[in-house]
């Protein structure tokens, strides 16, 4: 009797493993100091479950970082929030490119759950917000300006997040949250790119500035 509880114990436990899913919510970026930002992940599963480890790996201005989750005990769905510190320059504009992936049980591709993908830029004035895959979809921003532009530009919907810098790559300004209008009409004659930030990449524009 023992015996056969023990083999439908183990049947259990492998038809659970089999059919765990691990997702990722929301990755939040936000800055700690001139030479560190902090990556806020949070993820679901289907059941309980409990943060191992995490590694990370930056390679020029690409940045992976890899979350490795273990089993816990129970079926209900749960949310875990896990921060982590990466060491970067914060001070200088850059553009980086962040990839985060959670794994399950082991760092085995696998045992690969979910990713996520997006850019993002220093110096960082708010929060960037990586949050579900259907949001911020960078594809489907269209934008109505002429080139030369007198500095209005006119998208079909709001934005989370973007950055303006010159043709030199330095920073200039960033894009406020919820905005259909950027106005650059205050800045310089000169050639501008903006990068629209989204879960599935990012999308670069450029603008010749030429005020009349």
């Amino acid at each position: 009797m023992k015996h056969k509880l023990f083999k439908y114990l183990v049947f259990f436990v492998m038809m659970s493993n089999q059919g765990f899913a691990l997702s990722i919510h929301q990755i939040a970026i936000s800055r700690i100091s001139d030479q560190a930002i902090n990556i806020s992940l949070d993820t679901e599963g289907e059941e309980l479950y409990y943060f191992s480890s995490w590694q990370y790996n930056i390679f020029e201005n690409m940045i992976v970082v890899e979350a490795c989750f273990i089993p816990g005990f129970g079926s209900t769905i749960v949310y875990l929030n896990n921060n982590f510190e990466i060491p970067i320059n914060t001070f200088d504009a850059q553009v980086f490119h962040l990839k985060v992936r959670v794994f399950y049980d082991s760092f085995q591709e696998e045992n690969l759950q979910d990713f996520r993908d997006g850019i993002f830029t220093t110096p960082i004035q708010n929060d960037v917000v990586l949050s579900s895959k259907s949001a911020n979809i960078v594809d489907e921003i269209d934008i109505k300006f002429t080139n030369p532009s007198d500095g209005k530009l006119f998208l079909n919907h709001e934005v989370n997040s973007g950055r303006i810098f010159d043709e030199t790559g330095r920073f200039v300004d960033f894009i406020r949250e919820k905005e259909k209008v950027i106005d650059m009409s205050n800045l310089s004659n000169g050639s501008y790119f903006i990068f629209f930030l989204g879960n599935d990449g990012h999308k670069t524009v450029r603008i010749i500035l030429r005020k009349k």
